[in-house]
């Protein structure tokens, strides 16, 4: 059977190849890349135009898929900005505004608050969410695909007169050198501080990219996690280790830094600014996930929807105004068996396609050559 909005990917990606993101993904969350171009941070803050990204998704599991070349060369460019110019880049500053307005939305997207408001209202809420997780990843593409060779290829570029005596992998140990709050620790953090509730503070802490638990799960969820870790005690203990570690890192981190020329102190800044980030962004990404769940589940009880037909929805439904009419519980069944989505600005392209039928043709096309390549790690 032909399936011609595939085929058109596989077709764009064929030469330039793609990255892949696998796991437990829902085509509610997933779908966030196609958003992407709707983003008023585009135009600042890309390069250039990212191009088709595409989700393949089944009952569990799923793929996100988008070319390699963009997605490579994002970092590289606002890495070479960065060594030009610290003072004018300013992703990290524009990315804590994008988390304060997460912070802000989320003390009045709770289960109940939403329940109060208008569908009008709630669908509001959901399109600012699914925006802030855009914006999240436009501001902060650049830290995502960075790794040993990008950072090695980049020092070579340095003068070298600069760079003489330097050792790359010291440089490249300081570099992912833990010291910065991690979102493990910030996250069992807020587990401690709410172990008795209310749970709403910390329903985020159980996002996933498939669909953020709900109130009443809570409790069992902790329960679980404390087992998990050796109970609350131990966790504490786990935490202040961290903590001491993290620090005697900083000073380590410092005390290399100030040795290296400018353009060397450079390089490293962005480096870990970008091993940080791609850590800590997560709580706020996951607040965001959380108010997601929270209004879709809310417009599904609008209309007396099965909620658990949630994680095949995304977003186009909703701004598009599809969930509300006759037969969308029919339409995400139909989905969950697979579907292949095309997304690059506009209305996305969607087949219905046997999950494991499109996941053989992409591998089989797209990945028999080559794999994508491994990242910088952040803790």
């Amino acid at each position: 059977m032909k399936y011609p909005i595939l085929e058109k990917f596989i077709d764009e990606h064929r030469k330039g190849g793609i990255y892949r993101l696998d796991g437990h993904f829902s085509t509610f969350i997933i779908s966030i890349p196609g958003l992407l171009h709707d983003s008023p941070f585009v135009e600042r803050y890309l390069h250039q135009p990212f191009g088709s990204t595409a989700l393949l998704t089944g009952e569990r599991n799923g793929y996100l898929l988008f070319g390699k070349e963009r997605y490579r060369d994002e970092a590289r460019q606002a890495f070479l900005a960065y060594i030009r110019d610290p003072e004018s880049f300013d992703n990290a500053s524009t990315l804590e505004e994008i988390q304060t307005e997460t912070d802000k939305e989320y003390e009045c997207c709770s289960p109940d608050t939403l329940h109060d408001l208008s569908e009008d209202d709630v669908r509001a809420a959901l399109r600012r969410a699914y925006l802030r997780c855009a914006g999240l990843q436009v501001v902060s593409m650049f830290c995502e695909s960075p790794d040993e060779d990008l950072i090695r290829e980049l020092f070579n570029d340095l003068d070298p007169e600069e760079t003489k005596g330097v050792d790359f992998s010291d440089f490249m140990e300081v570099i992912t050198l833990p010291d910065f709050k991690s979102f493990h620790s910030a996250s069992h953090e807020a587990i401690l501080e709410k172990l008795d509730g209310p749970y709403e503070d910390i329903q985020w802490v159980f996002s996933d990219y498939f669909l953020t638990p709900k109130l009443d799960e809570i409790p069992d969820l902790i329960d679980d996690k404390m087992r998990e870790v050796g109970g609350i005690e131990a966790l504490r203990k786990e935490l202040e280790t961290m903590e001491k570690e993290v620090e005697a890192n900083r000073v380590r981190a410092r005390t290399y830094r100030a040795a290296l020329p400018e353009t060397a102190k450079r390089l490293l800044d962005i480096a870990k600014l970008s091993v940080r980030l791609r850590d800590t962004r997560k709580d706020r990404l996951f607040k965001d996930i959380a108010i997601l769940s929270n209004c879709v589940r809310e417009l599904f009880v609008c209309h007396d929807y099965p909620e658990e037909l949630v994680p095949y929805s995304y977003y186009y439904d909703y701004q598009s105004g599809e969930y509300a009419h006759d037969g969308f519980p029919d339409t995400l069944r139909r989905r969950k068996a697979g579907c292949f989505i095309r997304q690059n600005g506009g209305k996305p392209g969607i087949e219905l396609i046997p999950f494991e039928e499109a996941e053989h043709r992409v591998f089989h096309e797209l990945f028999d050559l080559a794999e994508a390549n491994e990242s910088i790690e952040g803790t």
